[in-house]
């Protein structure tokens, strides 16, 4: 994996996690950002990565920098 590419199930993880510590569900972060049910958990889930709008909003909703998102520790800590 190159330094400029992610992993959507470290995404999804990372998601999961942020709606966890905020206390939100699925449909009430689908509605606060406007898309489905459906599209969340498709990222929750790995099989789609959020686009950067929508990462966007996701990180705005959960109080979180953008780069919390999409970030590769391994990458922070040198082992890639």
């Amino acid at each position: 994996m190159e330094a400029c590419e992610y992993d959507a199930r470290e995404i999804g993880m990372r998601l999961k996690s942020g709606l966890a510590d905020v206390g939100m569900t699925i449909d009430e972060l689908a509605g606060k950002i406007g898309v489905s049910r459906w599209t969340v958990n498709e990222w929750i889930v790995g099989r789609r990565s959020p686009k950067l709008i929508d990462a966007a909003k996701i990180c705005d909703v959960l109080g979180k920098p953008l780069d919390w998102l999409a970030r590769r520790d391994d990458l922070l800590a040198g082992r890639a």
